[in-house]
């Protein structure tokens, strides 16, 4: 199966919602949400879910991975790139995509979620283990880099160690890899190709953008 896919890409309050709808309702298409917040139930009010925009055309835009997990479920980038592979697939084997000439229609605050998918990282299934995290967290950077490169210099060589946070996951995935074998994501099962549009946005019109919405929600918010 082969499907091609156009990510729509940028950062909060640069229109890429809107632009994604378009895309889709004039190709016939659905989206695909590639963003961290807007998995999780009810947390509407922050995360820009923007769901009415779906509605605006007719028919209305069919959207994917959008209120999928409760809010207190830790929703991991490896949860999400399988669930993104998984919806893929699905679309692949049915129409208007299965014909080859629709292609799906990913939209995307979430820079490393979309990276994941496009790039194929091949991550590892490893729960956080907040009993660890809390022993590292006091410990220097410093430290923390120079176990992980003596105990585990393979892990180190794909660490970004300049990043404290990063270097704690890797020492969780680590002592992970010590207790049970890595479980590893599954491929595609689909091929893929990615055609990335970027919005770009000046800072100060941006700025204005997200002042504007805030002040919409709460005014929606209070009733007003």
């Amino acid at each position: 199966m082969k499907l091609d896919v156009l990510a729509v890409v940028g950062p909060t309050a640069s229109g890429k919602t809107r632009l994604g709808v378009e895309v889709a309702h004039r190709l016939g298409s659905e989206i695909v949400s590639a963003d961290s917040r807007q998995v999780y139930r009810g947390l509407d009010f922050g995360t820009g879910k923007d769901l009415d925009e779906y509605a605006a055309v007719s028919p209305p835009v069919r959207h994917h991975l959008i209120d999928i997990a409760d809010p207190e479920e830790v929703y991991s980038l490896f949860r999400y790139q399988q669930d993104c592979y998984r919806v893929l697939r699905e679309m692949a084997a049915r129409e208007p995509f299965a014909n080859g000439r629709t292609p799906a229609v990913l939209v995307g605050g979430s820079g490393l979620y979309v990276e994941s998918v496009i790039r194929e990282f091949r991550l590892v299934d490893v729960p956080n283990n907040s009993e660890l995290r809390q022993r590292l967290q006091s410990r220097r950077r410093e430290e923390l880099v120079a176990e992980l490169e003596k105990r585990w210099p393979d892990l180190a060589l794909e660490t970004d160690v300049s990043s404290k946070r990063r270097v704690i996951r890797a020492l969780e995935i680590a002592e992970c890899r010590e207790r049970r074998p890595l479980q590893y994501g599954k491929s595609p099962g689909v091929s893929l190709r990615f055609f990335v549009f970027g919005i770009e946005v000046p800072r100060e019109e941006l700025r204005r953008r997200i002042r504007a919405r805030l002040r919409s929600r709460l005014d929606w918010s209070l009733g007003d």
